[in-house]
């Protein structure tokens, strides 16, 4: 994976974080979708977004 490739994916997962959190705030979630779903989700997109960057970073230079 090139770091474009890398920073796309660290991108996208910080979109996908933001937007479960904004759209948790806006409208709950429906009883069929557990609270803690949401915050997994956005757990796991800033787990990707932080590997992601160091990854980016480590390798530079």
């Amino acid at each position: 994976m090139t770091k474009l490739h890398l920073l796309s994916a660290a991108t996208t997962a910080a979109g996908l974080m933001v937007s479960s959190l904004a759209w948790a705030q806006v409208a709950p979630p429906p009883a069929s979708v557990p609270a803690i779903s949401i915050w997994g989700i956005a757990l796991l997109g800033f787990l990707v977004v932080a590997i992601g960057l160091r990854f980016v970073f480590s390798r530079r230079g």
